[in-house]
């Protein structure tokens, strides 16, 4: 992952930080934006929690992210986007799991532990789609930790 394309990223896109204002869109909470993983706010908007966008739906958002990246460098065309993506993607579930679980159990905002299973299935689907993948990571310990959950 350190050799990966990093970006100028917002680092919570998700839906709740997504509003339209007068007729177009805003973007909210991005106080934490920062450089990091290329493929970061795409995964944080495909695996977001909040609202469940089923698996075409995910797919063609993140196609027509990889097509745009293309067409805006064509540098991106020689990496390994579905690598960036699975990565990113990883990194940003477990973010949001411990985010719920921290907020539910420790903040007391107990809705947030609704959102648990829907990120444990996404994890589980992504490290699927990482061991189906060309990556060499593997990640095992993490793998046999989450299908015991």
């Amino acid at each position: 992952m350190e050799k990966q394309p990093k970006i100028y990223m917002h680092r919570d896109f998700q839906s709740q930080n997504i509003m339209v204002h007068d007729g177009r869109i805003r973007f909210v909470d991005f106080q934490g934006s920062r450089i990091g993983p290329l493929g970061y706010d795409i995964m944080s908007l495909v695996n977001d929690c909040y609202i469940h966008f089923d698996r075409k739906r995910r797919h063609h958002l993140t196609d027509y992210y990889c097509s745009r990246l293309k067409e805006m460098d064509a540098a991106y065309s020689a990496i390994d986007l579905e690598d960036c993506l699975i990565t990113a993607g990883l990194q940003r579930n477990m973010q949001a799991l411990g985010a719920y679980g921290f907020l539910g159990l420790n903040q007391g905002k107990k809705q947030y532990l609704d959102f648990i299973p829907r990120g444990l299935e996404l994890l589980k689907e992504g490290i699927r789609n990482l061991q189906k993948s060309k990556s060499p990571l593997r990640l095992p310990c993490l793998s046999e930790m989450v299908e015991r959950l």
